[in-house]
């Protein structure tokens, strides 16, 4: 049948299921160079003769995989359990395919994990760490990789020259160890490594490239040898080498370590250009430094799960400089009450409060800056409730712990307390999510009945509310944009 002729599909008719189905991994642009052929072969068939057009469309494309331009997305992810033989197998195919297509790929996602299984020496995951490695030396203009190897070690060696177009790269492994080949990557702006290994990635002497402004090591590296014994829980204290002061970094994360305070002291002046830091499940053997209030062009600080035991006022007294402050994450700290250097950072937007022992919450010109709280559901149900109207540009709003406390003699919140709250949700002017932010692993008490009652009406407030749960894990500090209001602000507080 001629194109256009009685029963014939046209230009804009053609079955989008089935489209959507073959491009569901395609780009944009890929979408749009491969979508012609496609047409031209619908428009051959007739309504009768559709259900044999996927066959052919299947076909037209498996020529396209098979010729000398493979690699039809630029953009690929792959997942494997290597602990099973089935996994193992499936992984061995595709870095084959790899190894042949590679030189083509702009992103590769790829994720060889074992479950999370301790590794063992296996010679079949040995001979695919080998097989790797010249695979990925194949990524000649890859600009973004993001891989977790489920073997013994990971080895950032002579494979990692050949990708000398990645700006961006994240890897994750049991052990790591980084050599001087990465230097080489001239282009690398953000590099992630973390390893389940207390010890962190070894970072061979001149292994970090001068390029990288953004970097986050988790843990961070101990020394090695260790220049102290570990502490009296196996624990051996990071150092953060020299190399890695020595980059002109704008954002840090060297969450889950362990710091001593003269070391940290000591680091601290060398990371004044820092504009994010984090310190997550961090443990400060002597508290914040001092001499952190010299990073005064901080503009996100994360302590989530650092400073418990370490809930001194004065130990927060640091944070008073930090003026150009628009997001603080001072969750799971063990907070009895917020300490008074935050309540007064001029710029202050977001600020996470959740999973404390926090029972009221103070007031103040503080609110009025608030665009993200979060907080447990003792302190809204007690004082915050009667606050919210204190912030009328906040629009999202996470709790956390439905845990009330009553050891000190007041009674848990009355039922009419969750009327109150919910009138104060469905009368804010700017509020549009609210979040139940769930820990994994945290022992907690059941909910009360007043926490209950807020659960079950919350959702049908208003159609312009969202109420979700969300898993802490996924709950990430973020820095709000920037606005004119903010820009006065740190130009007063300049």
């Amino acid at each position: 049948m001629a194109p256009g002729g009685p029963g014939a599909l046209q230009i804009g008719q053609l079955p989008e299921p089935v489209l959507e189905a073959i491009f569901a991994k395609c780009d944009l642009q890929t979408r749009s160079n491969c979508r012609p052929l496609l047409e031209a072969i619908f428009a051959k068939c007739d309504l009768q003769t559709r259900a044999g057009v996927l066959p052919l469309v299947c076909r037209a494309f498996h020529g396209l995989l098979a010729g000398p331009n493979a690699v039809v997305w630029p953009s690929l992810e792959f997942h494997a359990d290597i602990s099973t033989q089935g996994g193992l197998q499936h992984a061995r195919s595709f870095l084959a395919w790899l190894a042949a297509h590679g030189s083509l790929l702009r992103t590769l996602h790829l994720d060889l994990w074992n479950n999370g299984h301790t590794p063992q020496a296996d010679d079949g995951v040995a001979q695919l760490g080998s097989q790797l490695e010249s695979s990925l030396a194949t990524l000649c203009s890859c600009e973004f990789l993001r891989m977790r190897w489920g073997g013994l070690q990971l080895r950032v060696g002579e494979w990692v020259q050949q990708a000398a177009g990645l700006t961006c790269m994240a890897l994750s492994a049991h052990e790591m160890t980084v050599s001087t080949a990465m230097a080489s990557l001239t282009s690398l702006g953000h590099l992630e490594l973390s390893t389940v290994s207390d010890m962190g990635p070894m970072l061979l002497p001149g292994s970090l490239p001068p390029s990288i402004t953004r970097l986050c090591i988790v843990p961070a590296p101990v020394r090695f040898p260790p220049a102290l014994p570990p502490d009296m829980n196996g624990i051996m204290p990071a150092e953060l080498p020299d190399q890695l002061l020595a980059l002109p970094l704008v954002y840090l994360d060297v969450s889950e370590s362990l710091f001593q305070g003269p070391h940290l002291s000591a680091c601290l002046p060398r990371l004044t250009r820092l504009t994010s830091l984090a310190f997550d499940k961090c443990e400060l053997t002597d508290g914040i430094p001092s001499q952190l209030s010299l990073l005064t062009n901080l503009r996100i600080l994360s302590f989530d799960g650092c400073m418990r035991h370490h809930h001194q006022e004065d130990s927060w007294t640091a944070l008073s400089t930090l003026t150009r402050l628009v997001s603080l994450s001072l969750s799971n700290s063990e907070l009895y009450q917020v300490p008074a250097a935050v309540l007064n950072l001029p710029l202050l937007r977001h600020v996470y409060l959740e999973h404390n022992e926090l029972r009221d919450l103070p007031g103040g010109q503080w609110w009025s800056r608030l665009h993200v709280l979060s907080l447990d559901w003792e302190p809204l149900l007690r004082s915050g409730h009667a606050l919210l109207a204190s912030a009328p540009h906040l629009r999202r709003l996470a709790l956390g712990s439905h845990l009330i406390h009553t050891h000190a003699g007041d009674a848990v919140p009355p039922l009419a307390s969750a009327d109150a709250v919910l009138q104060a949700l469905k009368e804010h002017p700017a509020l549009r999510e609210v979040l139940l932010v769930a820990r994994s692993g945290m022992m907690s008490a059941g909910p009360t009945v007043v926490v209950l009652e807020v659960l079950l009406r919350m959702a049908s407030l208003r159609p312009t509310l969202s109420v979700r749960p969300i898993e802490h894990d996924t709950f990430f500090v973020e820095e709000p944009p920037p606005d004119d209001s903010e820009a006065a602000l740190e130009q007063a507080a300049s």
